[in-house]
């Protein structure tokens, strides 16, 4: 048995994630050092918390808002739920039968550096109990049950970075062409929610037929 996983997130309410916002210690200058030009850096770093440009990235600023699991060939399905305790909820008893007996290995795209341990924290602040066999092998040097498509792209070359739609215009599989996209993703959760989980669908999709095509 295979699962075929992608998350998607978004910022967390401002109240929330105040211990990230940029303060003029914490605010990273460079080498300026001219007064005027700080304070201009400043002002543009707080107005990108005020936004939540880059608070979707991480654990402590971000929360998932969708996820999408296929099993083996069949259907992709999408987990939202405007409540982020339901929704890990959800994935973890859908992934819940991981078992050395009868479970493979849960497949993504650059999902043991992003995926899944984003919904590991995430479930962690929450007090959500991940399945023991995933938090054993999230720590492990090589994961058994834990496979990264870009992993194997990467062949052990950390600084290599390949995106989803170009290896699989490498591998010659179809991505869907949309106007969402990951940097921006929660800009269109708010106004498309149809649209974004379309957009995640056919990321799992592409990721499946990848990991196919490379015989994972």
């Amino acid at each position: 048995m295979k699962y075929y996983i992608d998350i998607e997130t978004i910022p967390l309410p401002k109240e929330q994630r105040l211990h990230s916002k940029p303060t003029a210690e914490t605010c990273k200058y460079g080498n300026t050092k001219d007064p005027k030009k700080r304070e201009a850096i400043l002002a543009s770093a707080i107005e990108d918390w005020e936004a939540g440009t880059k608070s979707a990235l991480g654990a402590d600023t971000g929360r998932i808002a969708l996820v999408c699991i296929a099993q083996d060939h069949g259907e992709i399905v999408p987990i939202a739920d405007e409540d982020e305790r339901t929704l890990l909820g959800r994935v973890w008893n859908m992934l819940d039968d991981v078992t050395v007996a009868n479970f493979d290995s849960i497949i993504g795209f650059n999902s043991n550096h992003f995926d899944i341990p984003f919904l590991i924290r995430r479930s962690l602040v929450l007090g959500i109990k991940v399945p023991h066999v995933i938090m054993e092998d999230v720590f492990k040097y090589k994961p058994s049950i834990l496979v990264d498509v870009m992993d194997t792209w990467r062949l052990g070359d950390r600084q290599l970075y390949i995106s989803l739609e170009k290896l699989a215009s490498v591998f010659g599989v179809e991505t869907l062409e949309t106007d969402v996209k990951g940097a921006d993703f929660f800009k269109h959760w708010a106004e498309d929610k149809d649209a974004c989980i379309e957009y995640c669908k056919a990321d799992v999709e592409a990721t499946r037929d990848i990991a196919k095509k490379m015989g994972l």
